[in-house]
């Protein structure tokens, strides 16, 4: 009765950490498919980085301090 409690934890264990890993993969692919796309398009790779970053990354707080933007983006005018 108690290996069998043991050997259902590591099982669910080891697939809580596939699973993690199978995500995080994923997304990668995905974030790279998505920049060579904006560069086929002549979007900043940088803010196509950013746009999946950690509010706090210091790459793109630096990018954002720069004050650049990408061309062809759209300028918001406030009245």
């Amino acid at each position: 009765m108690k290996i069998e409690i043991i050997v259902a934890a590591v099982f669910c264990f080891i697939a809580m950490i596939a699973s993690v890993a199978y995500y995080h993969t994923k997304e990668q692919e995905n974030i790279s498919k998505t920049m060579a796309l904006a560069m086929e398009r002549g979007i900043d790779p940088m803010a196509v980085r950013c746009s999946y970053a950690e509010p706090n990354d210091m790459v793109c707080v630096a990018y954002a301090a720069s004050g650049k933007r990408a061309e062809s983006a759209p300028i918001l005018n406030k009245k």
